[in-house]
């Protein structure tokens, strides 16, 4: 999926929900902080999302806010956010309870 989000007109007329259950990789290209918050909270529903690409118009504010929802995406193994005037991209890595023992 891919989608240049430059109002928050698409979530008032496209909403996501585990009817996607087959969405492994989404692109957001020139999303605002406060629209991405709200993306990230609808994205949980999702039980095949690997992989997460977002590109904002401008520096985050909420950094916090984002990492926590993006750490509560179950199935996620790839992250890249792109904000000015920074790319942070992340592998994530799933620990196992074999690891542990």
């Amino acid at each position: 999926m891919w989608s240049s989000l430059q109002n928050s007109g698409f979530f008032s007329s496209f909403s996501i929900d585990s009817s996607f259950n087959r969405l492994e990789s989404i692109v957001i290209n020139e999303i605002s902080s406060t629209i991405l918050i709200s993306f990230l909270t609808n994205l949980t529903s999702l039980p095949r999302l690997f992989s997460l690409t977002i590109d904002t118009q401008s520096s985050l504010r909420d950094l916090n806010e984002v990492y926590r929802l993006i750490f509560a995406l179950p199935k996620l193994k790839y992250i890249k956010i792109s904000a000015e005037p920074t790319i942070i991209s992340i592998s994530l890595l799933i620990a196992t309870n074999e690891q542990f023992s």
